[in-house]
């Protein structure tokens, strides 16, 4: 959601707002139940504004994990990222962000792999790259193609590999 959209929103809501206090204002014999809606939809605009606003440039579960301020640093965060893998994994000397679950876990504590291929309700694969962590928690990157999912595998193999390498090094 952008700064456009925000602004529309905004001015949606708070002209909903100002029609139902329009058509409640008259009302003679609700007075304090007109009040509470009043205030209530008044209440309601500000939170839907704030959300929108929070939802642009606030910061997430992921961010916090990763030590990041807010959504732009962690896009920053992202397309530094030596293992990007769009909409499944992020991967740097430091963390692993796997976004199907939101599960963020420090690189080398990533014990192993495991290639597995699932089937779809409706007609068709997935192939899957299931991963452990130290603690025996389960993540997984999801794909639609089987050479993608062999060239990751690779890749991060060999990625692991190398931090592991240099975090014996330290």
């Amino acid at each position: 959601m952008d700064k456009k959209q925000i602004g529309q929103y905004s001015i949606l809501i708070l002209l909903t707002v100002g029609g139902v206090i329009k058509m409640l204002w008259p009302m003679e014999n609700g007075e304090k139940m007109g009040a509470f809606i009043i205030i209530l939809c008044i209440v309601a605009a500000v939170a839907a504004v704030f959300y929108a606003v929070k939802l642009t440039t606030g910061s997430s579960s992921m961010c916090k994990k990763l030590g990041l301020k807010n959504k732009s640093e962690l896009a920053a965060w992202k397309n530094s990222c030596r293992i990007k893998y769009e909409g499944g994994i992020y991967a740097n000397e430091e963390y692993t962000l796997f976004m199907q679950k939101g599960t963020v876990w420090r690189t080398n504590d990533i014990m192993s792999m495991r290639d597995y291929t699932g089937q779809r309700r409706t007609a068709g694969f997935n192939y899957n790259i299931d991963f452990t962590h130290v603690n025996g928690d389960h993540a997984y990157v999801i794909m639609s193609d089987k050479f993608k999912r062999d060239r990751l595998h690779a890749e991060m193999e060999q990625f692991l590999s190398e931090v592991k390498e240099r975090y014996r090094g330290r």
